[in-house]
């Protein structure tokens, strides 16, 4: 049997084309015809603005039932602070009931200009992309979403941020203990 995945232009929103109430109800409406199996939305803080995809997939979590929920590649996955998404992930994973998928990715190439407005905007440059996309999804798999909320101490292989001791402990359940990255 076909499987089908439905994304969600959270671009349109900014570019004017659909407002966010519109975009809920086609997430809604896919979740209703029993059809796809799963909803996407765009990840791009920068380079092209868009709807920021973890607030947006909440709201998806909060009115779907049965689609799983993720971006179609979070390109702003090497940007972020590993702790912080780990953190925004799992409540998301409790909101949606474990129907989260992680898709990351490296994000802009460095030779579109895209790269250096991200890079002045977010403080990390297209060389650092990859081996930040390592580090934080290896956290992100091994211990972001299972050893941070359950131990008193935590780290982030991160060389610009670190944290320590984790203060994440209050999500302890999770709706998924599988985290496919």
């Amino acid at each position: 049997m076909a499987r089908f995945g439905l994304t969600l232009s959270n671009r349109g929103v900014n570019l004017g084309l659909t407002t966010s109430d519109e975009i809920l109800d086609m997430a809604e409406r896919a979740d209703a015809a029993g059809v796809f199996e799963h909803v996407w939305v765009g990840d791009q803080i920068m380079a092209k603005p868009r709807m920021e995809s973890i607030t947006l997939m909440a709201g998806i979590a909060a009115r779907t039932r049965h689609v799983k929920i993720g971006p179609a590649c979070m390109a702003s996955f090497p940007s972020r602070h590993p702790v912080l998404l780990a953190y925004q992930w799992a409540s998301l994973d409790i909101l949606s009931n474990g129907r989260t998928i992680m898709g990351a990715c490296m994000g802009v190439p460095e030779s579109q200009n895209l790269a250096r407005i991200e890079q002045f905007n977010m403080g990390i440059s297209n060389r650092e992309r990859g081996p930040a996309l390592k580090r934080a999804s290896r956290f992100f798999a091994s211990c972001g979403l299972r050893k941070a909320w359950t131990t008193k101490a935590g780290s982030t292989p991160s060389k610009r941020r670190s944290c320590s001791p984790s203060r994440c402990r209050a999500h302890r359940r999770f709706g998924s203990l599988a985290i496919p990255v």
